[in-house]
């Protein structure tokens, strides 16, 4: 659960370039179907978001810390 939170965190980020509902996830179309494609392929994790949100997510948020994960250091 914290991985899949952790990946619906960055694609719900401006950065992923998608809007995401946590209902609904990506709500990827035939118009970006292309680019969401292009987003799996560096984003293994985010496949599972396509189409269907992640319905833990808020109360996941509650319990996990909202700092950084010292990935880049």
């Amino acid at each position: 659960l914290k991985k899949s939170y952790y990946t619906v965190t960055n694609l719900k980020s401006v950065a992923s370039g998608f809007a995401y509902d946590d209902e609904h996830g990506a709500m990827i179309s035939l118009d970006n179907a292309n680019l969401w494609d292009r987003y799996v392929k560096a984003h293994k994790d985010t496949k599972p978001f396509r189409n269907s949100g992640f319905p833990h997510f808020t109360s996941i948020e509650l319990l996990l810390p909202s700092h950084g994960q010292g990935r880049f250091i």
